[in-house]
This record gives C-alpha cells, sequence and structure tokens, in this order.
C-alpha cells in the first residue's frame, strides 16, 4: 500500500490521508464524512421523537427490539432515518393513528406509509412552491360613491 493514502470506509474510494476525517474510529473522505454526521443526526432525531412523543411521558429508553426493527428497516428496504421519523409524524399527526404501548408505537407499520408519507411530502412541497411563486400584486382602486349622512 502507497504511503499517504487511504481509503474511505464507505465509498471505498482512496483518498489522501491527510484528507480523511475519523468517525466512530474509520476514516472516511469529506463527502461520507458529512453523509455519517447528517445519519447521526437524523438518527438522533428519530430516536428522540420515539422517546419523547410517542412514550408519552415516559422518558425512558427505547426497547430494543424497537431499535433493531429501525436498523432492519434501513438495512433490508433502504429507508431512511429520516423518512422513517416524517413516516411517524405523518402516522400520528396527519391521518391519527394512535400509538399507545411499547407493542403499538407505530415502528411495525412504517413500511406500509412510507411511501403515502413520501407522496405528501412533495404533494407539500410543490404546494410551497406554488405559494412562493405566487405573487400579489398590490394595486389600489379608488372608488367614488355617497357618503351616508349622519343624522
Amino acid at each position: 500500500m502507497v504511503r499517504g493514502v487511504s481509503t474511505c470506509a464507505s465509498c471505498g474510494n482512496k483518498f489522501p490521508t491527510k484528507d480523511m476525517k475519523i468517525y466512530s474510529s474509520q476514516k472516511y473522505c469529506n463527502n461520507c464524512y458529512e453523509e455519517k454526521k447528517q445519519e447521526k443526526e437524523h438518527w438522533n432525531n428519530l430516536y428522540d421523537y420515539i422517546r419523547d412523543e410517542l412514550l408519552l411521558d415516559r422518558k425512558e429508553q427505547i426497547p430494543i427490539k424497537v431499535i433493531t426493527l429501525l436498523h432492519r428497516y434501513k438495512k433490508e428496504y433502504n429507508l431512511t432515518y429520516f423518512g422513517m421519523l416524517e413516516c411517524l409524524k405523518y402516522m400520528k399527526n396527519i391521518i391519527n393513528i394512535e400509538f399507545n404501548d411499547e407493542d403499538k408505537l407505530g415502528i411495525g407499520l412504517i413500511p406500509y406509509y412510507y411511501d403515502d408519507t413520501k407522496k405528501y411530502c412533495y404533494q407539500l412541497m410543490n404546494l410551497e412552491s406554488l405559494v412562493n411563486d405566487f405573487i400579489i400584486k398590490d394595486t389600489n382602486k379608488i372608488v367614488k360613491g355617497i357618503l351616508p349622512s349622519n343624522k
């Protein structure tokens, strides 16, 4: 191996060692490093949402079976942590599915509502762009008329 060159743990490409960044004791190129950081942030947001919103004031750890299931969805179905979070919010806030206890946190429903959530989010983004493109013209019209007299 050539000195001063390292392989990125994610993409497998070779880069100068001085340009590599270490994350979780592995070397990554700049792009993969940023992706890993963002993925970790999305995971933390998903974890916090499940703990704070779905476990209903029980500020305890999320059961390991739930964590395992989330990681399995990411690996087997290529779902993102961000997408799973949005899916849970969609199920809870838009279609009003109630999550009452540990076994009914809605985690098992994520693969079934994930595509619906994506469609909903795309529709929202399109609607937002339409609203942003909408221009209100400020025009003043003078209306002539007779005011009623005060008697």
